[in-house]
């Protein structure tokens, strides 16, 4: 039984088989040769993700999306692929800004499908796999017409020798947008009668997007861990009703009065479309940081990247499917981010003269390296170091104001712990106080580190040597700064042999089995 038979089995056995008929190699083939500088790709009904990655490979494309119900499918796709919806009649559409979207739907309610992907879209390329008779539906040929649309190319097909095999009759149709227009505005009117809008810059406020972020992640604070997604989600909803009446709302103001206020209609509908966006943003970004799935693995700075590079960018709505989607997007990932994490937070202290050069244990100065010729083409990661047990972080203790986070210190450090096999909690609303010092616990009781803040801001760290050696170690295996045991052992001589073979016979990132079980602990 090939792949694609087992694939079609499951999802009839698991109820989740919504019409999917796999595109063809030879219909892939044919778009692919039909499209130039393509950039960014979504796939409505994507599937296993096939489509995407055919692309991918042979157009050299860098950011992949897909709109996609079935669970067991969106588990089976690559992970360079992020699945921004599940259901794709609620799922906004209006907002996303890829090069081309290609929908293969199903031929049941194809029509339904073509007619919201050519209203609402903003692509600069529509490709489709429908039947031929599209060419009689008056609706999908209006808002071909009325959104200038061009039909540059067209070839018919057929599945009698597919891997599923269908009598249907189909057409790949490629359209490209010539004409800019603005589907975002189209919507609006549409939807909520809103023909005038504005938006002045000046007013829009990073102190208010903060204050909204803060109040509402002080609002979780209060949650049960268990209860934050539902908290979330019911929260999120409340807020996007309260934005829909308020569009709503502007459609009943006279035109005239945005006249005399002299607001415009482009600038109005940023500032919509950007209210929308940034709502989407704040929720994202806060489950981000209080799904302990993520926060045990991840520091912050990738947090950050996932939730507003990948999250915010591609505007995926704020519901309890897509954040199934989105985890499983993440598990697939993660151990690219604990990666990253593992060497960010390794190379942020080893800047600041807290690291020794392999072989001479000499002091590693940062300051005075980047400017000698031994720096010219290397990055700091080229250079074999370890850090000291005791070390120096500045910037963050709290003398009365501080613009570092003292806490992304702390929540990094704890994440760099847990992934290395440690359990460490911090205790509530701790600081890092200036003039101050203290001892802080592994769970088990052992000591994690010593510290004392000073009047300059500066916290000095005397940490735990088994762990900092496991740290180094860690580091030292995923840059290959030495590439077996035994080099190991030379290089960490006061460390112990069960140490060192601690961090070679375990695993630092995530099996598969380890996956599967994050995401079923999510």
């Amino acid at each position: 039984m090939s792949y694609t038979s087992k694939l079609i089995k499951i999802l009839k056995e698991k109820n989740q088989d919504f019409e999917w008929y796999p595109t063809t190699e030879e219909m892939i083939e044919v778009l692919a040769s039909q499209l130039k500088h393509i950039n960014s790709v979504l796939d409505i009904g994507a599937g296993d993700g096939r489509v995407l990655k055919s692309l991918e490979n042979k157009l050299n494309i860098d950011e992949l999306y897909s709109i996609e119900k079935s669970l067991p499918l969106i588990q089976q796709m690559d992970r360079s692929i992020l699945n921004i919806g599940r259901d794709f009649f609620t799922t906004s559409i209006v907002e996303k800004t890829v090069d081309l979207v290609f929908c293969n739907p199903p031929y049941s309610e194809y029509e339904k499908w073509v007619c919201r992907i050519l209203k609402e879209g903003n692509f600069k390329y529509f490709a489709f796999v429908i039947p031929r008779r599209w060419r009689d539906n008056l609706d999908i040929s209006r808002i071909i017409k009325s959104r200038k649309l061009n039909l540059i190319f067209s070839q018919n097909f057929d599945f009698f020798n597919a891997e599923r095999r269908a009598r249907a009759k189909v057409e790949l149709l490629i359209f490209k947008k010539e004409y800019k227009d603005n589907s975002f505005e189209n919507f609006l009117k549409e939807h909520f009668q809103l023909s005038c809008l504005d938006f002045n810059e000046k007013i829009y406020s990073y102190e208010r997007l903060d204050k909204e972020r803060r109040s509402l992640s002080d609002e979780t604070k209060l949650i049960d861990k268990e209860k934050i997604i539902d908290f979330l989600i019911q929260k999120y909803d409340e807020d996007m009703q309260k934005c829909i009446v308020s569009i709503k709302n502007l459609s009943m103001i006279d035109n005239n009065i945005y006249s005399y206020l002299d607001l415009s209609k482009e600038t109005i509908l940023k500032g919509v479309e950007r209210m929308l966006r940034d709502l989407r943003a704040l929720y994202w970004g806060e489950i981000f940081n209080k799904l302990e799935v993520i926060t045990s693995k991840v520091i912050e700075e990738y947090r950050r990247e996932i939730s507003s590079s990948v999250i915010s960018n591609s505007s995926i709505d704020f519901t309890r499917d897509n954040l199934e989607s989105v985890l499983i997007w993440f598990i697939k990932n993660a151990n690219i981010y604990i990666e990253k994490s593992y060497l960010a937070f390794f190379d942020r202290l080893s800047i600041k003269d807290n690291a020794l050069m392999y072989k001479s244990n000499e002091r590693f100065l940062y300051s005075q390296w980047r400017y000698t010729k031994e720096a010219e083409g290397k990055e700091l990661g080229q250079v074999p170091l370890k850090l000291d047990y005791r070390i120096v972080v500045p910037n963050i203790a709290r003398a009365y104001y501080s613009y570092y986070s003292y806490s992304s210190f702390l929540n990094d450090l704890k994440v760099i712990a847990h992934n290395l096999g440690y359990k460490f909690e911090i205790p509530y609303n701790f600081d890092f106080r200036c003039g101050e010092s203290g001892t802080m616990y592994f769970e088990n009781g052992d000591v994690f580190f010593e510290w004392k803040a000073y009047k300059n801001t500066n916290v000095h760290f005397k940490f735990s040597q088994e762990f900092m050696a496991k740290f180094n170690l860690a580091v030292g295996r995923l840059r290959k700064w030495f590439s077996s045991k035994k080099e190991a052992k030379q290089e960490f001589s006061n460390v112990k042999d069960e140490i060192i073979d601690e961090i070679f016979e375990k695993s630092l990132l995530l099996d598969f089995k380890n996956c599967q079980n994050l995401l079923l602990g999510s």
